[in-house]
């Protein structure tokens, strides 16, 4: 019975992230991390945190199902694995601290102390092993307060991961009557979140952003995910996109098209392309739309997920080609295997190599991210370029998503990478949600889902850069210092 009371646990834990955003629903995890500190074994402790884990990540992931039913084939079979499959092998991330504490920990408060290490650095090991899944990090949870989630730009979503394990460690030792425990908790989240709070304090209202500044136009075309690639349907498709790009005058310097928006392929299609940039754009404007591109001198004929900008007369002013690419999304692992040949397609996209960031004026370097890519809390530390990007886009196809969860909290993490960055985000999606971000984390404009329409976003500058955008982990390991001060020194009070 409390197996599956950690699995409830679990699933109302997940209350608390977008677009529900109840921050108290975290106080619920309390249960099956009470229960791991106290198991009679080992064993016992790691299935807690498993079951409560599963059923976090299961109906927090509920939406991963919806991608079975929006393309053309449909893959009623594969639900079960996707949707409490994926799940259940995700809880293994925290199951596995549960083991070592109970192992190694005699005392409740001490495996405390160590489940909360662990799990903190669990959430790091699963941005990073097999390539990487960090949707719906623990730290996703500040993103229902504007104020709270500014300690990003401090500690970023790994040190945020520690802190909202710490608060639910302050909550179990409330419950165990253990005061003083909870005030050791709590004290890093305390101060991380009035520094975060003088942080909200000192940013400019939104209402004095517009003026004066360049605006770019977003725009979502809401193409449904079994439509968009029938041949039949392309023209009226790229119709109705040039009329959203176009019908308001001003046209603004730059217009934004989603991931993959032109069904076609550059440089195959490339006069296509250009009409479209003439058509969508101002005499001095720009153009840049997600497409597949593929290179004719490329003997091993390799495609890729990519972004072209082209000026008004349609000449090619640089290109991105996606690096971090979704396993079964964008190429298939493990191709040879016979079940994975039944349900894979012919062929991958291949991984696109660093190229520089695109220049526009009046923007400056932007930083082109593309669906997936924009989850990752060091993407751009990762790409190693001397300049930092003024602006940055992330263009993405949520409609295989439906209307579900499933684009809020993509939405939630753009806006935590912005935060964490201190750069705006201006966010192009197929079907939603559209937006534009400052570097607060603060929408500027949405366009809803599930809608069709264009809006016109102005563009701040970027902020100064952050201390997590200097440091990166610094703030984390601080607050593992302060962990592993309580593993030696605290527990002599027990």
């Amino acid at each position: 019975m409390i197996f599956l009371l950690s699995f409830v646990s679990g699933g109302l834990t997940s209350l608390a992230l977008p677009p529900a955003g109840f921050m108290a629903a975290l106080c619920a995890f309390a249960l099956p991390l009470s229960a791991a500190c106290t198991a009679q074994s080992p064993l016992r402790s790691a299935l807690f945190l498993w079951c409560g884990a599963w059923g976090y990540f299961s109906t927090s992931l509920y939406w991963l199902g919806s991608a079975l039913f929006a393309g053309p084939e449909i893959f009623v079979w594969l639900l079960p694995f996707v949707c409490l499959g994926l799940p259940a092998f995700i809880a293994l991330f925290w199951a596995v601290p549960g083991y070592i504490a109970a192992k190694v920990a005699s005392t409740p408060m001490i495996r405390l102390l160590l489940l909360i290490l662990g799990l903190g650095i669990s959430e790091y090991l699963r941005t990073i092993l097999f390539t990487g899944f960090p949707w719906n990090a623990p730290a996703q949870i500040v993103m229902a307060s504007d104020t709270i989630s500014q300690s990003a730009a401090y500690i970023g979503q790994h040190g945020l991961n520690f802190v909202i394990f710490m608060v639910m460690g302050a909550v179990v030792c409330l419950y165990q009557k253990r005061g003083w425990a909870a005030l050791f908790f709590i004290a890093p989240a305390c101060l991380v979140f009035s520094i975060a709070a003088l942080r909200s304090f000192e940013a400019p209202s939104i209402a004095r952003l517009a003026d004066g500044l360049p605006q770019v136009r977003l725009v979502q075309p809401n193409v449904p995910q079994d439509e968009k690639w029938r041949a039949e349907e392309r023209d009226g498709h790229l119709r109705d996109m040039i009329l959203l790009s176009a019908t308001r005058l001003p046209v603004p310097q730059l217009v934004i098209l989603p991931e993959t928006a032109i069904a076609g392929r550059w440089p195959t299609e490339a006069a296509l392309v250009r009409q479209i940039a003439r058509a969508t754009t101002a005499f001095d404007g720009y153009l840049l739309s997600g497409i597949i591109r593929s290179d004719a001198s490329d003997k091993a004929n390799r495609f890729f997920n990519s972004a072209v900008m082209l000026n008004h007369e349609g000449r090619l002013s640089g290109y991105y080609d996606k690096e971090h690419l979704v396993p079964f999304g964008e190429y298939v692992p493990f191709r040879g295997v016979p079940f994975i040949d039944a349900i894979a397609g012919p062929s991958d996209f291949s991984s696109g190599q660093m190229q520089p960031f695109l220049r526009v004026s009046p923007f400056g370097y932007v930083a082109v991210l593309i669906c997936y890519e924009v989850v990752f809390p060091d993407f751009l530390d990762q790409q190693k370029r001397q300049e930092r990007p003024d602006l940055m886009v992330n263009l993405t196809n949520d409609g295989w998503f439906g209307l579900t969860a499933g684009p809020w909290q993509h939405l939630a993490q753009a806006r935590m990478r912005s935060i964490e960055e201190g750069i705006p985000i201006m966010r192009a999606a197929n079907t939603g949600i559209s937006a534009g971000i400052d570097g607060y984390g603060r929408l500027l404009g949405v366009l809803p889902l599930g809608h069709s329409g264009s809006i016109d976003i102005p563009v701040p500058p970027a902020l100064s850069a952050t201390f997590y955008s200097q440091y990166r982990c610094l703030g984390a390991a601080l607050i593992i210092s302060w962990l592993v001060f309580g593993v030696f020194f605290l527990v002599k009070r027990m």
